[in-house]
């Protein structure tokens, strides 16, 4: 698995955790292919994927507040969480002068 410490200088490269759903032959030769290089951080270091698990622990928030104040059961998670995704994708960002991106 092609693995780097630094970015490349000339195209694009992805930062993953050590997740299952990339450390496999298929990703590495799709993103290979594209000239993409994939970079994995060290293992149990979520710190190093801070912007991510920001994200992450957002979508999970929402979702449990979605649930909670519709009063729904848990199997609901699915789609509280694809809510709360299409709610957080379309919020206002500081990166484009406030505006929504769609």
């Amino acid at each position: 698995m092609p693995t780097s410490p630094s970015p490349p200088s000339s195209g694009t490269s992805v930062l993953a955790d050590n997740g299952r759903e990339f450390v496999n032959t298929a990703t590495a030769s799709f993103l290979a292919s594209h000239g993409t290089l994939l970079r994995l951080s060290c293992p149990y270091t979520s710190p190093q994927n801070g912007k991510a698990e920001r994200i992450i622990r957002t979508l999970n928030n929402s979702t449990r507040t979605l649930l909670l104040h519709a009063s729904m059961p848990p199997k609901y998670w699915a789609e509280a969480l694809a809510t709360a995704t299409y709610l957080l994708n379309r919020r206002p960002s500081s990166s484009i002068q406030n505006r929504i991106p769609f």
